[in-house]
């Protein structure tokens, strides 16, 4: 049986030139069952009616002609995908949201094979994918992995994670929770696009580092050793072994953060497999359907990055263990006049120093990531730390980074 969430929450934002405050509201998570149904081939009535409705859809059978395709289309473009065989092949196309209802309405529940694709640079709902494969966690810890730990436990960590970049509260409700596999999706926290969402993953990485290893050490990597961890702080460790008991992988799936990510879709399957996927207690409406998606989110929710007392540059990983402090001290070496913009003119500042010319600024993507890279267009590069506001230089082809020197 495969279990899906959809949690969604109410966010009060109130804005104002030198504050902003972010409340996320409690609400409740909607339990995703699926059940497993056959393939089966749609009726002479269904085919003239998809005939119809596909009109209005131009599918390609390429994602880059696809999204050149939609920049003729308004700028609120749903990016779909379908399979059209079970080898994974798909067809993509560019609609608006009220076409591709009316045309995902009239598939029935056994063809519904649809994606919806996330591209870079378009504003997103923050969303987790958590998933376990029971059978590859070590024996001993099999039967303490349970939905009700897991989510439990990630609500905390999130919350904390939450907490530092302004946003009061990040409770849940799980409604009987069955096996891990499930989606979270977060309809009031939207940010400006997808790399935002990986950046706040990456933060509970390192904060998932800095906490459950340590306790591994402590009390040993045992069956016995987890459930002391439960009785004693109530939270599930995220980090749980495989096969190989030091083999250790995160309860959620880091993996699912890419541009141009295919996310499967409310009531959608994968082509010729019999499980039904992400049925929820909601009603089937326009209004529901839109909750669902990661993209199509509220505009003036979104969070934008570098607005110090509403959040942090989420970029940066490593501000994850006291952001604002580390923020309004680069803003004192600044004499910045405001706090809006401090990663920004801590580059400008970077730039001046070195005097030579710039041919590019690119953030870590790696799961630890916590440096912004400067290349200049001979091969040189530096990496700029922004926590203790010091950078390492790298000589083209040299192995290896200098040792680091303070910016200021």
């Amino acid at each position: 049986m495969h279990s899906c969430i959809v949690s969604c929450r109410r966010v009060v934002a109130e804005a104002s030139r030198s504050k902003m405050e972010l409340c996320v509201s409690r609400s409740r998570a909607i339990v995703a069952s699926c059940i497993a149904v056959p393939l089966v081939k749609p009726s002479a009535i269904e085919l003239f009616q998809l005939k119809k409705l596909r009109a209005d859809i131009t599918w390609q059978g390429s994602l880059k002609t696809c999204l050149k395709s939609a920049m003729e289309i308004l700028d609120d473009a749903l990016i779909v995908g379908r399979e059209v065989n079970s080898s994974g092949a798909r067809k993509f196309g560019a609609t608006n949201l009220d076409t591709f209802y009316n045309y995902y309405s009239s598939l029935s529940a056994d063809n519904k094979t649809c994606y919806e694709i996330i591209r870079k640079g378009c504003p997103v709902k923050f969303y987790l994918d958590i998933d376990c494969v029971y059978d590859s966690v070590n024996d001993a810890f099999r039967d303490l992995v349970s939905a009700d730990n897991v989510v439990s436990s990630l609500n905390w960590y999130l919350a904390e994670i939450l907490k530092s970049m302004g946003i009061l509260g990040a409770e849940r409700i799980a409604e009987n929770p069955g096996k891990i596999s499930l989606h979270l999706i977060y309809p009031d926290i939207v940010f400006p696009s997808i790399e935002h969402c990986m950046a706040l993953v990456r933060w509970l990485i390192n904060l998932l580092y800095e906490v459950e290893y340590p306790i591994y050490e402590n009390d040993g990597l045992t069956g016995q050793g987890v459930n002391n961890i439960l009785t004693k702080t109530g939270r599930m460790p995220l980090l749980i072994p495989y096969r190989d008991v030091e083999d250790l992988h995160f309860l959620f799936d880091v993996g699912v953060y890419n541009a141009n990510q295919n996310f499967r879709i409310w009531k959608s399957k994968k082509f010729g497999f019999g499980k039904q996927s992400l049925e929820t207690t909601m009603s089937y409406t326009l209004d529901n359907f839109r909750k669902t998606l990661i993209t199509f989110p509220d505009a003036s929710k979104i969070i934008h990055a570098c607005e110090i007392d509403g959040h942090v540059p989420i970029h940066c990983a490593s501000l994850s263990c006291n952001p604002k402090k580390v923020l309004r001290q680069i803003s004192a070496k600044l004499n910045l006049a405001n706090d809006n913009d401090i990663i920004e003119a801590l580059l400008a500042h970077f730039k001046a120093k070195i005097n030579r010319n710039v041919s590019g600024i690119w953030y870590d993507e790696s799961p630890h990531g916590n440096g912004i890279g400067v290349n200049v267009d001979n091969g040189d590069l530096y990496i700029i730390y922004p926590e203790d506001c010091t950078y390492a230089f790298k000589r083209k082809n040299q192995i290896g980074l200098d040792d680091r020197k303070s910016i200021f």
